[in-house]
């Protein structure tokens, strides 16, 4: 382990960096006051390996000085390649297929792989997961006993948790040697990057496999009847894998078969001359080879939920049997369908034809539970019928919603009807409304804090022996409005104080969370200088809050006060705190599109405020957010990009640029300002000096503070492909917080990052609703749309739960029920 990478910084001396040579990184020291603290810390630190495995173990030599302990753990290096995760492959559906069919429509896979971090479980680039199907007589490709692959499926990672990376999965198929080059009895899964299983816990991944099709062979006595069979390997070893739930189609004989091979170009034994049906009247017989396929990719609703779009259901023929002409209906069990919605039926494969119209029908005295479309022309090629536009109204039950699927004479589906088969449609899930608040702002902060670090074990900010924690006043609101940036640096959040007192819930935080660092933000008459006394007489705890740390003598925390004599000064000194190399940089040239009718520009604006043009430069710039000192809302909502894309907060006067906005941009070498607000918050005039110092201007800006915050959710949940915003994976949540009044949202921003050690998940948006009472138009505009369709209409994006800061009088029960009404 040699090292690869790390910036050096202390506090209370001066330091040189000799440089890094293979396993050794030497830095002279300076001079240090006599009986006072100082820290050299390293940071961004990168390792280069080879063959090693096992803990990074790194011991600190100074001649003459003994260190207790002398050495610490810094991470772990996995095995090469790492152990296999457990791997469990399972059909979501099993639709029967007839013989001879040449491209019949079989169920979708899920495949879920889990692993452990300490048990080095994960996959290099390069693994392959093998799945090599078979007729159910077992043996393949040996004249007319064949099952193999029509077309590649496709391939979707549906979700990840507690992996090194999103992983990155690709389709192809193939045949093992039994079978010819143009029957391919293989699917294989190939990883391009490599993942590890990093979780405190056990991290989890989940690939949808859909669009699988097969040509099973002409003779029953030859390949059988019943499942197909599945078995499934992987490239790493050892490997687990469950493949008892994966057959995804059963063969029957096609009706009329006996399932003797023919003889020359005649009729065989027992079957007579008669066509496939297509005439409308079901197959004789219990069995048909007709599918139901729904809930690709899976969808997710809220209890009660209203209007919830859900993914397209589809009929599907094979080559011989096809849905006949007549109607089809899909009826749901345990919701309803809104029948408001504008559905569509299309002809997605075959020749058959559909009527335009689809129409509901309700059980008496409830809502529509079955949807009903017409073929007014049966297919004589492989048929399949796509209902798209779906919504549905949720009952409180939870848990998957089948549909079933029925086709007959009737309009109604109830005389002479044959039954297809039941899927799940969606599944409904528990509303996930999560409150974090304590009795007091400074309680609510402190419970933020802990919600994120919940110190156990090593669970509490910072690391060991470095556990810093971020204070500002809870009187005023522009000393916080800065600290997400230097909140970020430090890997921890913020607590609030009163100016002349250390607030007993945040004393007990900093004990239980074995802060060891305050960085007070502020000057002395925000927080007194009293309460740093007071911090600097307070011992400091181990992580837990049980034991006080001992080293020679009792350990008392260390105190930093960074603060200048306005609020704008003190944003400035914040923001150039950390090393100007920690500085986020955006490439976000496609949001500058676009102008409003207002006359504003940009594509997150519904305002009449301007911005610049497009960066000449399609790299990324390092980059800046600018908002008003006056109000607290557009910094507050802003709070989360700072802390998630290390983006320093600079505030400014409306009418004119501040001028220690100026000089923070020119010293920390901005070339991308991000403005949050309109211009009666951040005047064009503002934006004009920007523009003078060299910089590109982009404006984020509503109506109001509410509508701010969801163009500024937009901005964040943008593709960062199409370099139109920040680009953050959904996590299927937003945070939300009162918009009249800054104290619950002021440190939450910790929250909303999903940053700590504990609740860790995807960024997500920092809302802002009108006010104890009432949701917003904005607002609830906006969780209308996440929890239909995804947040700026990304699927990948939709919102299913809340996280609520600040207590019922802060967010009363009756908003946080309107806002799950509108998801």
């Amino acid at each position: 382990v040699d090292w690869d990478g790390y910036s050096v910084s202390a506090f209370g001396m001066s330091v040189k960096e000799l440089g890094a040579s293979g396993s050794d990184l030497d830095i002279e020291l300076g001079a240090k006051s006599a009986n006072s603290p100082a820290t050299v810390q390293v940071s961004e630190v990168k390792y280069s390996t080879t063959d090693a495995a096992g803990d990074v173990v790194v011991t600190a030599r100074l001649s003459g000085v003994a260190f207790t302990p002398d050495s610490a753990v810094d991470g772990t290096v996995v095995q090469t390649p790492p152990n296999a995760p457990t791997l469990t492959l399972t059909a979501r559906s099993k639709p029967q297929l007839d013989t001879g069919a040449s491209a019949g429509v079989a169920g979708t896979w899920t495949l879920a792989l889990s692993g452990d971090s300490a048990e080095g479980s994960g996959w290099v680039a390069g693994s392959d997961l093998t799945v090599t199907v078979s007729p159910p007589s077992g043996t393949n490709c040996d004249g007319n006993d064949y099952l193999y692959f029509v077309g590649t499926p496709t391939v979707d990672v549906a979700s990840s948790s507690g992996t090194s990376a999103n992983p990155s999965v690709s389709a192809s198929v193939t045949n093992d040697g039994a079978c010819a080059s143009t029957q391919p009895n293989e699917l294989k899964l190939s990883f391009a990057n490599a993942v590890y299983f990093d979780g405190t816990s056990t991290g989890t991944v989940e690939i949808t496999v859909g669009d699988v099709r097969y040509a099973v062979g002409t003779t029953a006595s030859a390949i059988g009847t019943g499942d197909v069979g599945v078995a499934a390997s992987f490239s790493e070893s050892p490997s687990t894998v469950d493949v008892a739930d994966a057959s995804n189609a059963t063969i029957v004989v096609t009706p009329g078969h006996s399932g003797t091979p023919p003889s020359g170009s005649g009729t065989p034994p027992g079957e007579t001359s008669t066509p496939p049906i297509e005439s409308g009247t079901p197959p004789s017989g219990s069995g048909t080879s007709l599918a139901v396929q729904a809930d690709t990719p899976p969808v997710t609703v809220l209890q009660d939920a209203s209007d919830a779009a859900i993914s397209p259901v589809h009929v599907v023929g094979s080559a011989r049997t096809h849905v006949p002409v007549g109607y089809v209906c899909f009826t749901l069990s345990g919701s309803y369908f809104d029948t408001s919605a504008s559905a569509t039926v299309t002809a997605a494969a075959g020749n058959g034809s559909v009527g335009a119209a689809v129409t509901y029908q309700s059980d008496a005295g409830t809502g529509a539970t079955t949807a009903t479309f017409q073929v007014t022309k049966a297919s004589t090629t492989q048929d399949e019928y796509t209902l798209t536009g779906l919504a549905v109204d949720a009952e409180t039950k939870t848990g998957p919603v089948p549909v079933t699927a029925t086709y007959g004479a009737s309009p109604t589906c109830t005389q002479d009807s044959v039954v297809i088969g039941s899927v799940t449609a969606f599944t409904v899930a528990s509303t996930p409304a999560t409150r974090i608040y304590g009795a007091t702002p400074d309680a609510t902060a402190a419970a933020e804090l802990e919600h994120q670090f919940d110190a156990v074990g090593t669970h509490c900010p910072g690391r060991p022996g470095a556990r810093p924690v971020v204070l500002a006043t809870d009187a005023r609101y522009p000393d916080a409005l800065a600290s997400a940036y230097l909140e970020s640096s430090l890997g921890t959040g913020e607590l609030l104080t009163p100016t002349r007192s250390l607030s007993a819930a945040t004393a007990s935080a900093i004990r239980v969370e074995g802060v060891t660092q305050v960085y007070i933000v502020g000057g002395p008459l925000a927080v007194s200088t009293a309460v740093s006394q007071k911090l600097e007489d307070t011992l400091a705890y181990d992580c837990g809050g049980t034991t006080p740390l001992t080293s020679d003598g009792p350990v008392h925390i260390e105190v930093t006060r960074i603060w200048g004599a306005t609020e704008y000064e003190t944003a400035q000194w914040v923001a150039e705190y950390p090393p100007s190399s920690d500085v986020g940089s955006l490439d976000v040239s496609g949001a500058y599109a676009g102008a409003n009718s207002t006359g504003g520009t940009g594509k997150y604006n519904d305002t009449s405020g301007n911005e610049s043009v497009a960066p000449a430069t399609s790299s990324t710039l390092p980059t800046a957010i600018v908002a008003t000192g006056r109000t607290f809302q557009d910094a507050e909502s802003a709070s989360v990009l700072s802390y998630v894309e290390r983006l320093p907060i600079l505030l400014t006067t409306s009418s004119s640029l501040s001028p220690q906005v100026s000089s923070a941009v020119s010293n920390l070498a901005i070339k991308q300002v991000v403005v949050v607000g309109g211009p009666l918050a951040v005047s064009d005039k503002v934006v004009s000096s920007l523009e003078s110092l060299g910089v590109s201007v982009l404006r984020i800006a509503g109506h109001d503070a509410s509508d701010t915050s969801v163009q500024l959710a937009d901005f964040e949940m943008a593709s960062r492909a199409g370099h139109l915003g920040a680009g953050w994976d959904g996590s299927g949540g937003v945070t939300v917080a009162r918009g009249d009044y800054f104290t619950d949202g002021l440190a939450g921003a910790v929250v909303a990052a999903g940053a700590g050690r504990t609740h860790t998940h995807a960024p997500e948006p920092l809302l802002l609703c009108a006010d104890p009472t009432t949701v917003g138009q904005y607002l609830s505009g906006f969780l209308d749309e996440a929890g239909r369709s995804g947040i700026d209409g990304d699927a990948a994006d939709r919102v299913v739960s809340l996280t609520v800061l600040g207590g019922p009088q802060a967010v009363s029960p009756s908003v946080v029920t309107a806002m799950i009404g509108d998801l």
